[in-house]
């Protein structure tokens, strides 16, 4: 099994920046997994600009956490 994914964030740092949407493809299937994350912080303006998720997009999607099984199930 190939799985294609894209991951889209606040930013580059590991340590601060958090993950704002996940997208995940199965070659073999082409199953689909597409989510909104809420980071639980602001997501900064010169970001906003590269991916265009904003903090009204994520203010009512799970975090990550609350996702993590359906990704790992996923996968």
């Amino acid at each position: 099994m190939i799985v294609v994914f894209d991951i889209e964030t606040t930013g580059l740092s590991i340590t601060q920046d958090r993950i704002v949407e996940i997208s995940m493809r199965k070659l073999d299937t082409m199953d689909n997994l597409d989510t909104l994350i809420n980071p639980g912080r602001k997501i900064p303006q010169e970001v906003i600009a590269i991916h265009g998720i904003d903090d009204s997009m994520v203010a009512e999607a799970p975090t990550f956490k609350e996702k993590a099984r359906e990704i790992y199930d996923f996968l």
